[in-house]
């Protein structure tokens, strides 16, 4: 290996003058451009965005995405940047032309494929724990930021070529190994050459501070946005880790740094797993990227259920039975129907909630509907069970009828009675059915039963989230 770069600046001179650095394409610099002058001209964003066939059809399916309040389809780009907003715009757009022009070749130990998969689950990861944990972070933000973070590994890989090869192969997949190697080689590491590029690019302060700080460990409380997009993207890559790194014990790392990380618990940790997987199918088709199929989501989540919820150590054969599930009967679906099939023709995202008192409050004399109706929105709608109640939430998703459910679950607490939730999502295709739907929160109310708290799940029997213990 050649001598190590004696100072910061010679490391960010040889940097900048690489002809072949990661480089925004011309219409993504033109939003970008767009969206950071005083007075935003949605017009003239409209514009830009009409120039590209292929990015003017992704916005307008996530205007589309977004816009179930809206009451109807979005037609027009005007409409769909008035509705998505700047920053989502700007990071939609961002994210997108990296993605389509990105090289996926492997040179002299670099793997940019498995460098792009990685980058994007980390993009997910930033995008889930903003909308679990941080409401004033901008998910779409934290999504770009998530996916730009290490996005100096490319810049490396091109200026040192062979030297950077042999660090990964040495690191062998360890990020953190990587990090320290380039560091001793360089005197500076890829968050800091990605840092370099999201300065280069004039890229809003908030990403370039979540970009520069990304390897950093967060433990002080996070009060601003800024703050708290950091967080969100600091804990990203070793969330992106669980699903891409060849190493059996990452999921356990993972938890432990979301311990370390102020705020986020382990229930919020495990709702993040449970919210990628419900976005991996869609990212993958979004951006024509292999990100593991159906096989891997299971894995990930089951990985996930036995070291937060059940507490099996990685790796063992020892799995408590499942609980018997709740048995629903056809009466108690009446009503149901007409809103999952107007949910599956808007292919929106609908949630089933079944919450039941344990049994030694079932004698408890307030009505679980009437506590229930003054925790949901009026356009949800409640059916009275023998041993429960079963909610069904209209364009909810699997994060939204958590903290549905964890809400009731308080509510229920405060006046000093226990009880336990399950949660089932999914946004229905041409397969899906209300039955499916049905067994799926079934089976996570079983599941939670023995905790009682909250457990959530995807149809398939993919469990996606556990909560503490009602109090």
């Amino acid at each position: 290996m050649n001598t190590p770069v004696a100072t910061r600046l010679e490391f960010e001179r040889r940097l900048l003058a690489c002809p072949t650095l990661p480089s925004l394409p011309a219409v993504a610099l033109q939003i970008l451009q767009l969206c950071r002058d005083e007075e935003v001209d949605l017009w003239q964003i409209a514009e830009a965005i009409a120039s590209d066939p292929a990015l003017a059809s992704r916005i307008l399916r996530a205007a589309n995405s977004a816009s179930v309040a809206a009451r109807g389809k979005v037609s027009t780009l005007t409409r769909a940047v008035a509705l998505l907003g700047s920053k989502a715009v700007m990071a939609i757009s961002l994210s997108f032309g990296l993605l389509r022009n990105r090289r996926t070749d492997r040179a002299s130990g670099f793997d940019r494929t498995t460098f792009w998969r990685r980058a994007v689950f980390s993009a997910i990861a930033a995008r889930a724990t903003a909308e679990i944990t941080s409401p004033i972070v901008d998910p779409e933000e934290a999504f770009v930021a998530g996916l730009l973070q290490d996005l100096g590994m490319l810049a490396l890989a091109e200026v040192f070529q062979h030297e950077y090869g042999s660090l990964c192969v040495r690191a062998a997949g360890n990020h953190d190994a990587l990090a320290a190697l380039e560091r001793a080689a360089w005197g500076a590491d890829h968050a800091d050459a990605s840092a370099l590029l999201a300065r280069t690019w004039l890229l809003p302060v908030s990403l370039q501070l979540a970009i520069g700080a990304s390897h950093e460990a967060l433990t002080a409380e996070a009060v601003t946005s800024e703050a708290r997009l950091v967080r969100c993207v600091a804990i990203s890559g070793r969330i992106a880790d669980v699903w891409v790194a060849p190493h059996g014990d990452e999921t356990q790392r993972a938890a432990e740094a979301a311990r370390q990380t102020k705020g986020l618990s382990p229930a919020a940790f495990e709702g993040i797993l449970a919210r990628m997987a419900l976005a991996v199918p869609e990212t993958a088709t979004d951006f024509e990227i292999d990100l593991g199929g159906p096989t891997r989501v299971d894995e990930v989540l089951l990985e996930a259920q036995a070291l937060l919820r059940l507490r099996v150590p990685p790796g063992t054969a020892s799995v408590p039975p499942a609980p018997k599930p709740v048995l629903l009967r056809e009466e108690d679906l009446a009503g149901l129907r007409i809103a999952f099939e107007y949910a599956r023709a808007r292919a929106a995202p609908i949630t089933l909630l079944l919450v039941a008192r344990s049994e030694a409050a079932a004698a408890a004399s307030a009505p679980l509907g009437e506590i229930l109706q003054g925790c949901l929105r009026s356009i949800d709608l409640l059916r009275e069970l023998p041993d429960g109640v079963l909610a069904l939430l209209p364009d909810t998703d699997l994060a939204g009828g958590r903290a549905a459910a964890e809400l009731v679950l308080e509510q229920l607490a405060r006046a000093g009675q226990r009880a336990y939730a399950g949660v089932a999502a999914e946004v229905p295709g041409p397969e899906a059915t209300l039955e499916r739907l049905c067994a799926a929160v079934s089976q996570a109310a079983a599941r939670s039963r023995s905790t009682g708290g909250t457990a959530a799940t995807v149809p398939g029997g993919r469990p996606g989230g556990s909560g503490e213990p009602a109090a």
